[in-house]
């Protein structure tokens, strides 16, 4: 059984908080081991995501919503993609904080797809 999509969560915000912590205090060895860490973090975490995470709950209940999960599963290649643009060049303070951006509206963009998966049609009642 794979890990619980919450708890792969958090260690993905946490290396985020990592970065961000590293970025202000300029030491680029440091920087380049945590984006080497994180590459597999993230990417062990768009899998479960994929593979036994959310997406497939989603798709099983709002079978609608195919094409927003389609978007975000592509999404996942392209943001590895700038990870490891980042982490194979000299990694810059402000390459960084871009793919943390890019990363974050991302996530944002999951957690609606969630929401909106989740919701009930209350209705009015009769």
């Amino acid at each position: 059984m794979g890990t619980h999509p919450k708890f792969d969560h958090d260690a993905v915000l946490a290396h985020v908080a990592r970065l961000e912590l590293l970025i202000q205090s300029g030491s680029a060895r440091q920087l380049d081991e945590q984006l080497e860490a994180f590459a597999w973090v993230l990417a062990r975490h768009f899998h479960i995501e994929e593979s036994d995470g959310y997406f497939t709950d989603v798709l099983a209940t709002k079978p609608e919503l195919e094409r927003r999960v389609e978007g975000l599963r592509a999404q996942h290649t392209e943001i590895l993609a700038q990870l490891d643009t980042v982490a194979s060049t000299d990694a810059t303070p402000e390459g960084i904080e871009n793919f943390i951006v890019t990363l974050r509206a991302h996530e944002a963009d999951e957690r609606e797809l969630l929401q909106d998966a989740t919701l009930q049609d209350l209705g009015t009642g009769d």
